[in-house]
């Protein structure tokens, strides 16, 4: 069993690529709902700008026949509360019975945080992997969250890296 959360950035930068996200998500949770290998899975989905809201919580992969993203889910707003994002997921899930995947997908770093600094979000992804996280930050800038995955991307391959997100 695994527990996989995908954290959306949805600040202002991202309203040109609202479709391109919607339909990467929603490939993604076709892909994995057709795979009998992610059957016992659960799946998270969260967006955040300024605040951070789940679109989808702890749903068994099994029951996602019904689900498909549009972009009016999407709210497209504020400024980029990256570290706080990640940190209220971490105390949310944190004792989640098994192993965890993140996928944390942002435009750029951090400008609204009010919780967390970078030095803070490290030592909580740190505290995350030695629980059994493994935590991918895609992101399009040369910043990088310490005891995390990068993978840096194109913005206008939004749509493919979500599509392809691997487990």
């Amino acid at each position: 069993m695994r527990h996989i959360i995908i954290l959306i950035d949805t600040s202002y930068s991202m309203e040109n690529y609202k479709n391109n996200v919607i339909n990467g998500l929603n490939n993604f949770i076709n892909k994995i709902k057709n795979n009998y290998n992610f059957s016992n899975d659960f799946l998270t989905v969260c967006q955040f700008n300024t605040n951070m809201t789940y679109l989808l919580k702890t749903r068994p992969v099994a029951s996602l026949n019904d689900i498909i993203f549009n972009t009016s889910m999407l709210k497209i707003d504020g400024a980029t509360a990256l570290y706080d994002s990640i940190g209220t997921i971490i105390n949310d899930f944190i004792n989640t019975p098994y192993e965890t995947h993140l996928f944390i997908i942002s435009d750029g770093d951090d400008n609204s945080s009010n919780t967390y600094n970078k030095i803070k979000i490290e030592d909580k992804c740190k505290f995350a992997q030695n629980n059994n996280w493994i935590i991918t930050h895609c992101t399009t800038e040369n910043i990088h969250i310490e005891n995390s995955i990068l993978l840096k991307y194109n913005i206008d391959d939004i749509s493919d890296i979500l599509s392809n997100l691997r487990l």
